[in-house]
């Protein structure tokens, strides 16, 4: 059944290719049925041979189906090595119920048990979301691709396609292994045909226990080249010690060799083929393509294995072909380590970069950044670097269309953003040209964060982070929902950021509270919800392919009732390990809710007596300079860690800090001295990194949104002297005002 599914995998991972994922799967699940049905109409042999290909092309088909969709949207390690754990888990589990099926009731039993189980699956998958069913995208990708980038072994391509599946080839051959000298090796080791099966249970046990502890944690910081050198040496020792003599010493080493081996090795050679960047389709033909070398090695391994048994006799030379292998897995590792040229440089496009992204880019290797800049506005904040210049850096159209005429360098292209506006930018651009990687800037997960009221139903309604809250569009609804809570609420957009048109209501005077402010906006789109008192806090975290990695939480001074409008910032907030924990904790849940796998991110909470209440959530890095805290705290930007993790495709470290920093926004109504003389009062103080005029003095009024805001003053000092720091800012200013 397995061979007849692994000679069938080339084919079948083209027609993953053409047709997608999701209607593999469950043509998968039909045929599978369909060959097991035999067993319960037939009992000839020919028909058992026939029922038992067509099973195995079917389960195959569902394999290559689902494994293609996950590798190809989010192929970390973590995820990679939970699927591997779920299926060694049913190749263990599965054998065993049939067993007590069969004692209790019988072979149709199994059969009906099994036919019963693709239902189900088939109705799941039906329902399920497969990303790989957008058509629209995957025909505009392949229409922008040349005739050379659409063949799997491009040029950019065919050397690390071929060099793995050489280690596939290895891998295989030395598993071949392990079926046919195990019997051998523990019955003459241990004197009892019995020794084997303890063999194969550890092994299996072993696997399930240590490898998501092993990859995920203890080795999760290292490159996959390492790890397979440390597999493919540990295969390597496993046969060694059987040249030894299939002694019960040597047996037990070369089990525990092997298990480490196959352990490390099986998961990283998946995870190499996910970061080849393939997209969905090339990636489908790729694992069709294992697949059948999969098959070939192993029987390949196992017959020569076996004539070398047969034809020399000696036991001594029972290891050779796994020594070969190892050997080859081996050298490949480390020709992988070395070969440091041919990393490919990845250029991104980032509409109208600050002063610190620049910095964070030109301090990565391999990394080539070119700003998306309007042209008539370009200035000389860019000096000679190379430039795509639109007459509008926010129009995705536009910026489309000057991305289709720059040049083929070779290297691997995406648009990434910072802002709100930027990011729906980028994701279309992405979207539209096939660059973006699997769940960075998703377009559904970009409005998710946008629409507060979207995310906290996302997050479902009876979630504690969530207050009581409504969707209103006229003042009506606005003024029955707070005259049902009973307390005081808050109106705010359902969109947008920066504390505009925020407004404070309470059950007795909201129908005046209304009247006396501009509400036209409501009808746009707004929430109304409980109002919670308390700390407010943002949670700064780091995201790939599903994995979130927290960097700080930031404390967030406001101006309070009506408009909490920002008024400064301290990063790493002074808070107790348990709020900390409960902070990071809510965090990572709403990014899960949202589908937010890969990027920055900034979420927003209140910290009230009853718990942890989300405020917002963005797919952007934290604005108001916050991304420049994290620099001055951990030395390493929020956009510094980003780029790494890009380029490395693994969770950058996030260092510890070792400061603290702050950024204070500053009132400057009645200024009596020139906006120059402030600038050059504020950066003469102990450890004021910037001060910054926002506004010039003919737009300075009242401060009632953050845009709104006059001017800011980032510093950075020991946490001790931190508040000494933001009062002596806050002192100069009044001197000056």
């Amino acid at each position: 059944m397995t061979g007849s599914g692994q000679i069938a995998s080339v084919f079948l991972g083209f027609l993953v290719a053409k047709f997608g994922s999701k209607p593999m799967a469950l043509c998968g699940l039909l045929v599978r049925a369909a060959g097991l049905s035999v067993f319960l109409f037939r009992e000839d042999f020919t028909s058992y041979l026939v029922g038992s290909i067509i099973a195995g092309i079917g389960s195959t088909s569902v394999s290559l189906g689902i494994k293609t969709e996950l590798l190809a949207v989010a192929g970390s390690r973590r995820l990679i090595s939970l699927r591997s754990a779920a299926v060694n888990s049913g190749a263990l589990l599965g054998p065993a119920i049939g067993a007590v099926l069969f004692q209790v009731t019988g072979f149709y039993t199994i059969i009906a048990a099994s036919l019963i189980s693709y239902l189900i699956m088939g109705v799941v998958v039906v329902f399920l979301r497969f990303e790989s069913s957008n058509v629209t995208m995957e025909c505009q990708t392949e229409n922008l691709e040349s005739d050379a980038d659409r063949s799997l072994f491009s040029d950019k391509n065919r050397k690390p396609i071929l060099v793995l599946l050489t280690l596939v080839a290895a891998y295989w051959f030395a598993y071949s292994q392990w079926n046919v000298l195990m019997p051998l090796t523990a019955k003459q080791a241990f004197g009892t045909d019995q020794a084997s099966s303890w063999f194969y249970i550890a092994n299996a046990a072993l696997i399930l226990g240590f490898q998501y502890l092993l990859l995920v944690h203890l080795l999760g910081r290292l490159k996959s080249a390492r790890i397979l050198l440390l597999g493919f040496g540990s295969l390597f020792a496993g046969f060694l010690a059987l040249t030894l003599g299939w002694t019960a010493p040597a047996v037990i080493a070369y089990v525990v060799f092997f298990t480490l081996g196959e352990t490390l090795v099986s998961p990283t050679l998946d995870e190499t083929a996910s970061r080849l960047s393939l997209g969905h389709k090339k990636l489908g033909k790729l694992f069709g393509i294992i697949g059948t070398i999969s098959g070939a090695a192993s029987f390949a391994g196992g017959a020569l294995t076996g004539w070398i048994l047969s034809a020399a006799g000696a036991s001594g030379l029972a290891s050779t072909v796994g020594l070969m292998a190892g050997t080859i897995g081996i050298l490949l590792s480390i020709w992988g380590l070395r070969k440091k040229e041919l990393k490919m440089t990845t250029t991104i496009y980032i509409p109208s970069p600050r002063g610190v992204v620049l910095e964070a880019a030109q301090e990565i290797e391999g990394l080539q950044l070119v700003p998306v800049v309007s042209a008539k506005d370009m200035g000389d904040d860019y000096g000679d670097m190379r430039a795509l210049k639109v007459s509008d850096p926010l129009d995705a159209i536009e910026v489309a269309r000057a991305l289709l005429d720059e040049p083929d360098d070779g290297s691997r292209r995406i648009v990434l953003a910072f802002g709100d506006q930027s990011t729906e930018v980028a994701s279309m651009v992405n979207a539209a040209l096939g660059l973006g990687i699997a769940g960075y800037l998703d377009f559904q997960t970009l409005e998710a964060f946008r629409n507060k009221s979207r995310l906290r139903k996302a997050l479902g309604k009876d979630n504690p982070m969530n207050l009581p809250f409504a969707d209103v569009s006229d003042a009506n609804e606005v003024i029955r929902f707070v005259q049902m809570l009973g307390t005081q609420a808050i109106l705010k957009p359902s969109d947008g950021s920066g504390s505009r048109n925020i407004l404070t209501l309470s059950p007795s005077t909201v129908e005046q509270d209304l009247s006396e402010q501009d509400h036209s906006w409501i009808e746009q789109g707004a929430i109304v919800e409980a109002m919670a008192i308390g700390p407010e806090f943002s949670v700064e975290a780091l995201s790939w392919k599903g994995e979130h990695s927290v960097l700080g939480v930031t404390r967030k001074f406001t101006s309070g009732a009506p408009h909490f409008i920002e008024t400064g910032h301290q990063f790493p907030a002074d808070v107790p390990a348990e709020l900390r924990t409960a902070l990071e904790t809510a965090t990572k849940q709403v990014l899960d809710a949202a589908g937010h796998q890969s990027g920055l991110s900034h979420t927003e909470f209140i910290a009230d007596a009853s718990g942890v209440k989300l405020i917002e959530s963005h797919g952007r890095p934290g604005g108001d300079r916050i991304s420049d805290l994290v620099g001055l705290a951990t030395g390493r930007s929020s956009f510094h860690l980003w780029f790494e993790t890009l380029l490395s495709e693994n969770l950058a470290t996030v260092p510890e800090t070792t400061a603290t920093a702050g950024v204070e926004f500053l009132n400057l109504t009645g200024l009596n001295a020139t906006d120059e003389e402030w600038i050059s009062a504020m950066r003469e103080l102990p450890g004021v990194v910037e001060a910054s005029v926002l506004l010039d003095e003919p737009r300075r009024g009242s401060i009632v949104s953050s845009s709104s805001r006059h001017s800011l003053v980032v510093f950075r000092s020991d946490p001790e002297s931190h508040d000494k720091t933001r009062n002596a800012i806050r002192a100069t200013n009044l001197e000056l005002t």
